[in-house]
């Protein structure tokens, strides 16, 4: 992140905007079954490169009093068997609260979107993964919204 934001500032010489938009779902089944390493591995795609980025621009942002950082998270609709996912996004939810307070005097605003259902890789493997992993109930949803 430092060497990509030193490129920017080169060539840009200024960050307006930050969009901290990545995503995983990660193991999907029971949390009794979901290791430690797939619990850190979505908490670090979810929720704390939205901090590292977030981090590294401030500076930038906070100097000239200005910036938007939006963070994307999730619908927050209940998934069974995709609780490192959701957590996550919960806590990018909150990132988002906190940073909006803790801005507001240099003017960045900082907010959050929660996109519906796309079509993505992440719900095909949702898909694929059927009834046993996220419920049938889910997995119906899943379906007929695509």
């Amino acid at each position: 992140m430092d060497r990509l934001l030193k490129r920017i500032l080169e060539v840009y010489g200024t960050v307006d905007i930050l969009v901290n938009n990545a995503g995983m779902r990660g193991a999907i089944g029971p949390i009794q079954n979901t290791s430690l390493a797939d619990w850190e591995q979505a908490l670090m795609v979810n929720l704390t490169s939205a901090f590292l980025c977030s981090k590294a621009v401030l500076p930038t942002m906070m100097e000239k009093k200005e910036g938007k950082i939006i963070n994307v998270a999730t619908t927050m609709t209940p998934r069974p068997n995709l609780t490192p996912y959701m957590v996550a996004k919960a806590g990018l939810i909150q990132f988002t609260k906190q940073l909006s307070r803790e801005l507001k005097e240099y003017s960045i605003q900082v907010n959050c979107i929660h996109p519906g259902v796309m079509d993505t890789r992440m719900q095909e493997e949702i898909r694929n993964a059927g009834t046993k992993a996220i419920g049938t109930d889910m997995f119906e949803r899943l379906k007929s919204q695509m």
